[in-house]
């Protein structure tokens, strides 16, 4: 932008534009999602909320009104109630930048028709905001994992990048007891803790 006055002229630079603040939930994988309007509470057909209209989003707690389907087995008409999703606790998520964070409690709070009032413990999977581990970080909690079976002697590790970004996929090859051997690791972040394995 030019400033143009009577006794010259001078640049001002625009400030940068900073982006806005996100908040987001995890819905059972690590592509994070805001104001879901649905949320599946397992990876198949079963439980799951619809219809979903949030209130408080991105303050420290958000409450979504929507309806309950018990997808779950039941003989039809498929049961549906009315229910709520609250969420607190929201904390920084690294893997998704300094300005985004994630809510870490939940709670789904549905009516029977009888009026019995069911609650289901259901947060957001904060691990998923971790960033994914450093091969350094992967190869020391690998040895330390087949360590617990003996001493290791050769021992390497080769890593690559998992699809998503948030873990590795590695292979170590080691000595142990006089044999040689190779496994194979998911290794994948933890808020707050060390890396996480599978294998």
């Amino acid at each position: 932008m030019i400033l143009v006055a009577a006794v010259g002229c001078s640049a001002a630079v625009a400030p940068a534009a900073h982006a806005a603040p996100r908040t987001v939930i995890f819905d059972l994988f690590p592509s994070p999602v805001e104001t879901p309007d649905s949320i599946f509470l397992t990876a198949n057909s079963g439980p799951y909320i619809e219809k979903v209209s949030w209130a408080g989003w991105g303050t420290a707690k958000a409450v979504g009104t929507g309806t309950f389907v018990d997808n779950s087995g039941a003989p039809a008409p498929v049961p549906k109630y009315p229910a709520t999703y609250t969420l607190t606790d929201p904390g920084p998520c690294p893997r998704l930048g300094s300005d985004v964070t994630s809510y870490r409690g939940g709670v789904i709070s549905y009516k029977l028709p009888d009026g019995t009032k069911r609650t289901i413990n259901f947060p957001s999977d904060y691990d998923f905001c971790a960033k994914r581990p450093t091969v350094a970080a992967a190869t020391k909690a690998i040895k330390v994992r087949v360590g617990k079976r003996g001493a290791v002697t050769r021992f390497s590790v080769k890593c690559k990048n998992g699809y998503d970004g948030t873990y590795l996929d590695c292979t170590a090859r080691f000595t142990q007891k006089g044999k040689r051997r190779a496994r194979s690791f998911t290794v994948f972040g933890r808020m707050n803790k060390g890396p996480g394995l599978v294998g």
